[in-house]
């Protein structure tokens, strides 16, 4: 959904058919960012969403990642989806 502020845009109908063309072989994967040890990361999404922390390692076939948070005074380990972690602002 297009939208400008809180309301939906209303999309010409051969700006809709050029995407749906661009998609025709279904959805398309973007390259995840890979992240460096010790690099500032901010959490996009979930419980933890604008958090930022220190970007640990990939685990397992890089699907998941460890971050470090500060929490509560005390850097924690948290290990969450790729897909849940960006680049700091």
């Amino acid at each position: 959904m297009v939208q400008y502020g809180d309301r939906p845009a209303v999309v010409p109908d051969r700006i809709v058919q050029e995407l749906k063309a661009r998609c025709a072989g279904g959805p398309i994967e973007l390259p995840r960012r890979k992240f460096i040890a010790g690099e500032t990361v901010r959490v996009v999404g979930g419980p933890f969403r604008d958090f930022e922390g220190i970007f640990e390692r990939d685990l397992s076939g890089s699907e998941r990642v460890a971050i470090l948070l500060a929490m509560l005074g005390a850097d924690t380990r948290v290990v969450l989806p790729a897909s849940m972690v960006g680049p700091a602002a």
